[in-house]
C-alpha cells in the first residue's frame, strides 16, 4: 500500500451519512497504528499494488483494475475517465467477491487484461441479460437491483431492455413524479461510521437526465 488518506468531512446529508470533499491530509505509511484515533473512522487506504488469483487460477493484479461505465454516461462499457481505472482505497477485491473482465493468455498463463468487482445486483443483471427474460415486476426488480452511487442505474437498464418502458422515462423528463417502490429502505455501501443511503427520491435517481440514457450493449 502506497499510502493512508483523510479526506476532509463537509457536512452530512439527511440520512446522517458524511459528505466528503478533497483530501484533507495523507499518512506516508502503511500501519493504521499511524492514523490518529479521532480519524480513523474516516480513513482510506490506497493501494500501491496489489495481485492475486481468482478459483480458476486466473492472474489479476491493481494496474489491470477498470471499472465499466453504469454512472457517468451510462454506456455499460469500459470506462474512459480517470476515476474508473488504477484502483483506489476500495478496489482490493476482498476473499469471496467475484471478478470479472478481459482475459488474455500470457507466458506465465492466463490473466485479466482489464476486469471489475462485480457486486450482487450485477451480478443478478447479468444473470437477468443471460436468461432473456423475468417473471419478476418493475417494482420487485427495483429492491434486487438497489447500488449505490446513482442507485436506479442497473433499474433503468432492465426497464428498458425487458419491458420496453419509455413512459417512465419520459415522464421523468417532463416532472412527472411517481412514488420510488423502494422509499425510505437502506441501499449501497456502508460508508465511515457505519451510515448508509435511504431511498428519498420519486423516479428513478440516474446519473443524467432521463431523455440521454441510450446504453450500449454489455461487453
Amino acid at each position: 500500500m502506497l499510502w493512508i488518506e483523510i479526506p476532509q468531512v463537509i457536512g452530512r446529508n439527511d440520512d446522517g451519512v458524511p459528505i466528503f470533499n478533497h483530501i484533507e491530509y495523507r499518512i506516508p505509511s502503511s500501519r493504521t497504528a499511524d492514523i490518529p484515533s479521532k480519524d480513523r473512522w474516516r480513513a482510506r487506504i490506497m493501494w500501491r499494488h496489489f495481485y492475486g488469483f481468482t478459483n480458476e487460477d486466473i492472474f489479476f493484479d491493481l494496474s489491470g483494475y477498470h471499472e465499466l461505465d453504469f454512472g457517468i454516461n451510462l454506456t455499460c462499457d469500459w470506462g474512459v475517465y480517470a476515476n474508473h481505472m488504477g484502483g483506489g482505497y476500495d478496489s482490493r477485491p476482498h476473499e469471496g467477491q467475484l471478478i470479472a473482465g478481459i482475459v488474455v493468455n500470457s507466458p506465465k498463463g492466463k490473466k485479466f487484461q482489464k476486469w471489475f468487482i462485480v457486486t450482487p445486483e450485477l451480478k443478478f443483471l447479468i444473470e437477468l441479460v443471460h436468461a432473456g427474460k423475468t417473471g419478476l415486476t418493475q417494482e420487485r426488480l427495483a429492491r434486487k437491483l438497489l447500488t449505490d452511487d446513482c442507485p436506479d442505474k442497473l433499474w433503468a437498464l432492465v426497464r428498458l431492455a425487458f419491458f420496453d418502458n419509455v413512459q417512465v422515462f419520459t415522464d421523468q423528463a417532463r416532472g412527472v413524479t411517481s412514488v420510488h417502490p423502494c422509499m425510505g429502505e437502506l441501499y449501497g455501501r456502508v460508508y465511515p461510521g457505519g451510515r448508509r443511503y435511504s431511498v428519498r427520491h420519486d423516479g428513478m435517481y440516474l446519473s443524467m437526465p432521463a431523455a440521454q440514457v441510450r446504453p450500449h450493449p454489455l461487453p
